[in-house]
């Protein structure tokens, strides 16, 4: 019976609670059945398989839940646990869909996230799933740091703390002691007494935000301005080593046919932009825009490079994960219209790298294809670059967006 609850909730996941509710009223009829039939009844036969179905979804295994209530009744009964202990597995958040299904994904948001939306990391929801059954007790995890950024804090200590629960203890960031290359931070959230104290890395402090920093007369997350929609994007994710080329190869093809520098671009990345003292890009990259295959056809040369170098590549990716990929082979998985048409009129743009301890912007030409490791505002402005490169904003901007908002990914979105 709990399976079938799990089961209802896992394959309607995302569609609402009447489908839900419709879902577990369909076998009602047979789980009335099983409570008074004999093993291996036609109720219980047609029940694991229905229940099995729906615990299946689209993976090659069936999921075993865990049900708390019948495996510790004597703990849950009396409200929860004293205290739950853990390090959460880590999947980064624009990953966990495919890691472990678009279903569970989407029930994690709906069951234990209370519908809160964002690429959030899969330790978030098991936080917020250790707090449900610790209910008044404590809750310690080691999870990496980015527990305490961007979307990933949003839907899990920011919520913690809007339910009252109390970041009483932190280590916002230390390397992890083994062999993996990581950051990892250290939490304690509870209840607190009156009489105890906040503790944060070394030092006592007045408070401890979702941020993991000491709560300060000024708090709380930045927030976009509307006022600056449309003017920050993400450059193109290509998705296939075999769009690009060498800067000679390049040239070798339009020379042979000057009508190939329709889809042949430099392609400029963050190395490039932080190692060129002019910004230029490296290599060169095709691009076959938003065309359909009968227009990109008339490029035989070039065509016939991404047919035989990017259509075997993306062969073998997950078909869940990059859904329709192969139907449009020749083009980027990311094209980025909306940044097209944004710099359509422009001659140059700012552009910074959003993998960088530098976080300086730089003016360059528009006539190229940017990667989507930079971040590319649709300015040309003088002002613009006097702002974003001010000590000020850049002491802010490291500390809010950079470090604290998960990453310079989303310096690009949040402040021009």
């Amino acid at each position: 019976m709990a399976d079938g609850v799990v089961g209802a909730a896992l394959s309607t996941a995302g569609h609402g609670e009447d489908r839900y509710r419709d879902r577990l009223s369909g076998i009602s009829e047979e789980a009335g059945k099983l409570m008074t039939a004999e093993n291996d009844s036609p109720a219980e036969a047609y029940l694991r398989k229905t229940i099995g179905d729906w615990l299946t979804g689209q993976r090659a295994q069936t999921i075993r839940p865990f049900h708390w209530a019948l495996e510790f009744p004597e703990v849950m009964r009396r409200g929860g646990f004293d205290a739950v202990v853990g390090n959460p597995p880590f999947i980064g958040g624009k990953r966990v869909s495919g890691a472990i299904g678009v279903d569970v994904r989407e029930y994690l948001k709906q069951r234990i996230a209370n519908d809160k939306p964002g690429n959030a990391d899969l330790c978030s929801y098991f936080l917020l799933r250790d707090l449900t059954i610790a209910d008044s007790g404590r809750t310690g995890i080691i999870a990496t740091n980015t527990i305490a950024q961007g979307d990933t804090r949003e839907v899990g200590l920011d919520q913690a703390v809007d339910r009252g629960w109390h970041i009483y203890r932190a280590v916002k960031s230390q390397p992890w002691p083994g062999t993996a290359s990581l950051e990892v931070s250290l939490l304690w959230i509870g209840r607190m007494a009156e009489s105890e104290r906040y503790h944060l890395d070394d030092r006592f402090v007045k408070g401890i935000t979702p941020s993991l920093d000491p709560k300060s007369g000024v708090s709380g997350n930045p927030y976009r301005l509307a006022a600056n929609t449309g003017q920050s994007f993400i450059g193109s994710y290509v998705l296939g080593m075999g769009f690009i080329l060498e800067t000679e190869r390049a040239q070798e093809l339009i020379d042979h046919d000057p009508r190939n520098r329709d889809v042949l671009f430099p392609y400029l990345n963050g190395e490039d932009l932080n190692t060129h003292a002019d910004c230029s890009a490296a290599r060169w990259i095709i691009n076959f825009h938003d065309w359909p295959l009968s227009r990109a056809r008339a490029y035989p040369e070039i065509i016939r490079i991404v047919e035989e170098d990017v259509r075997p590549e993306r062969s073998q990716k997950n078909p869940r994960t990059y859904a329709g990929l192969m139907e449009r082979w020749w083009l980027y998985w990311r094209i980025r219209a909306e940044l097209l048409k944004a710099i359509s009129g422009l001659d140059r743009v700012l552009v910074i790298a959003l993998v960088s301890r530098t976080a300086l912007p730089m003016w360059v030409s528009t006539g190229q294809v940017f990667s989507h490791k930079l971040g590319v505002f649709a300015t040309d402005r003088p002002a613009s670059l006097a702002l974003l490169s001010s000590s000020l904003h850049s002491a802010w901007a490291w500390k809010k967006l950079i470090h604290d908002e998960g990453g310079p990914e989303l310096f690009a979105f949040r402040c021009i």
